[in-house]
């Protein structure tokens, strides 16, 4: 990937990709050797970590150590010291489509995605720079309500209390 400006695109399918509940905020199912944290953790049955986690593999990331400790498929794009900014959608804290009303799929970027991300950001800048995490939801949308709702403050709670500071702005 290196030095490369080409555009890539993974499409991942799977029957069981649907998102998970907020079972142990998210963690991976299994135990890759890359990851960061307590592995008494681990979710269920998550598979969109998975699936993420195959996407960058699939895209030729850091292939040399693909299912290794040293696995940092973020490390051409994330350097020590960086401040990454990860921009999900949080457009509104309910549906107003009664048809679907319970359903904020189409408003909200689901928190076990973000987990990934803020995961393999967290491995490439390995204890140095900032990560934060930040939307502007329509003004009319409880922001606080939302993460609450959706297990956003449980996640960013799992970050806290693993050490790991993730600013949250709105």
């Amino acid at each position: 990937m290196t030095g490369s400006n080409e555009n890539k695109i993974f499409l991942g399918v799977s029957s069981q990709s649907v998102y998970p509940i907020n079972d142990n905020v998210f963690s991976p199912s299994e135990a890759y050797p890359e990851y960061l944290f307590n592995t008494k953790s681990l979710s269920v049955n998550n598979h969109v970590y998975s699936l993420i986690r195959e996407g960058f593999n699939k895209l030729g990331y850091d292939l040399e150590n693909y299912n290794s400790k040293n696995w940092n498929p973020l490390k051409d794009l994330v350097k020590e010291g960086d401040t990454v900014l990860i921009k999900p959608n949080w457009v509104m804290h309910y549906n107003k489509n009664n048809k679907y009303k319970n359903n904020l799929d189409c408003l909200i970027t689901h928190p076990s995605i973000v987990r990934v991300l803020v995961d393999y950001v967290l491995i490439a800048l390995k204890g140095t720079g900032r990560i934060i995490i930040a939307d502007a939801p329509i003004q009319s949308c409880n922001l606080n309500l939302l993460l609450e709702k959706h297990g956003y403050y449980e996640l960013f709670d799992f970050y806290k209390n693993n050490k790991k500071e993730i600013e949250v702005l709105d």
